[in-house]
């Protein structure tokens, strides 16, 4: 009788113990997986950061607790540049900027939104600004295009209101009139709060 007692607490023992080396396997895997996914992150950053124009970060105090962002470009000659977007410890965009860049998911549960626009600058083949009086009205109410005091035209965001005039106002005048992206402004918002705001120039 007693053996067989003996043989129950034995085999009892026996599958507590594989239960927790089962555990703390587990919790290693977990770890492990965490870690090279930081490093990961980090190299990524560090990879971003070797390019032009590199990356910028920005720590802000949200809702009592510092939050921390980072955006990388890389711009590419005769490609579309390649972004990599980090909130927190969150990677929230990563991909080029073919057909804009923007942002709009959720950050422990709350709204984020924003997104990478350019600044553009209208030149002569000369590389001399181009006059305002030359630039269409549409395009300059559009585009919010100011007029400087040499009567040369500003630089100007490329806004959504910005961009649905933009190629048919500047293709007419494209061999006297040269569109240059001169910048990118970068801007993350959390719940409507701004958490990040930077100009990236090339």
């Amino acid at each position: 009788m007693l053996e067989y007692v003996y043989s129950v607490i034995f085999c009892f023992l026996g599958g507590l113990k594989l239960r927790v080396l089962y555990i703390c396997l587990t919790c290693l895997f977990l770890s492990s997986c965490a870690i090279d996914h930081i490093s990961n992150q980090d190299n990524m950053i560090a990879k971003f950061s070797r390019a032009n124009p590199g990356c910028k970060s920005q720590t802000v105090n949200y809702q009592g607790k510092p939050l921390h962002s980072t955006v990388c470009i890389k711009k590419l000659p005769f490609k579309p540049s390649k972004f990599y977007v980090k909130v927190g410890d969150k990677v929230i965009y990563t991909g080029d900027d073919y057909k804009g860049v923007e942002f709009n998911s959720k950050y422990k549960s709350q709204h984020l939104t924003g997104g990478c626009i350019s600044t553009i600058i209208l030149s002569t083949s000369a590389n001399k600004t181009i006059q305002y009086s030359k630039l269409p009205s549409d395009l300059i109410r559009a585009c919010n295009i100011k007029r400087l005091s040499n009567g040369q035209s500003s630089s100007f965001v490329k806004t959504k209101r910005c961009d649905k005039v933009f190629y048919d106002k500047i293709l007419p005048l494209l061999g006297t009139v040269y569109p240059t992206e001169i910048a990118k402004q970068c801007i993350i918002k959390l719940n409507g709060s701004t958490i990040y705001k930077q100009k990236f120039y090339w």
